[in-house]
């Protein structure tokens, strides 16, 4: 059976998009092994990667809920609680009723935490930065406008629904 012009093109498409797919998925694999390897030089492995991106949350936008912190993880907040708990037990985090509402608690971190998560931010930088040196200037600038123009699809598929 020969295909359409239009077949063929929508299929060397859907070849590059599970290509895509498939490119994304090997750099978070890569991502994730490489911030578990630094976890466990920096802090001994005590630390998950859950529980570091929690932190590392909190520590850029400021005080987070636990619903907050939740539906950021896509769990929910009977999910949330225990790992919150760990990382108070370990002294880097700390619940705080809110002022305003007194129903609501804001998980914040202690100076501890904020070390660990401006030490591994640091560290991420060194070790992750050989990586996007490798790219030329232009290949810098063209990755990251790529980058960021698939960001904003997602972001507007999310808002409007996939289609």
């Amino acid at each position: 059976m020969v295909l359409s012009k239009t077949a063929q093109i929508e299929e060397h498409k859907r070849a590059r998009a599970e290509l895509f797919y498939q490119g994304v998925h090997d750099i978070q694999l890569a991502y994730r092994q490489r911030l578990s390897r630094m976890l466990s030089e920096v802090d001994g492995g005590t630390v998950t990667i859950v529980q570091f991106l929690i932190m590392r949350r909190v520590e850029v936008e400021g005080p987070q809920t636990i619903g907050t912190l939740a539906a950021w993880n896509q769990v929910t907040p009977a999910t949330m609680s225990p790992i919150i708990d760990k990382l108070e037990r370990r002294g880097f985090a700390f619940r705080q009723q809110h002022l305003s509402d007194k129903r609501t608690y804001r998980v914040h971190l202690t100076e501890e935490g904020s070390q660990l998560v401006r030490k591994l931010n640091e560290r991420w930088k060194q070790e992750m930065a050989p990586s996007f040196m490798a790219l030329t200037g232009r290949e810098q600038i063209r990755i990251l406008e790529l980058l960021d123009k698939v960001k904003q699809h997602i972001q507007a598929a999310d808002e409007d629904g996939w289609n």
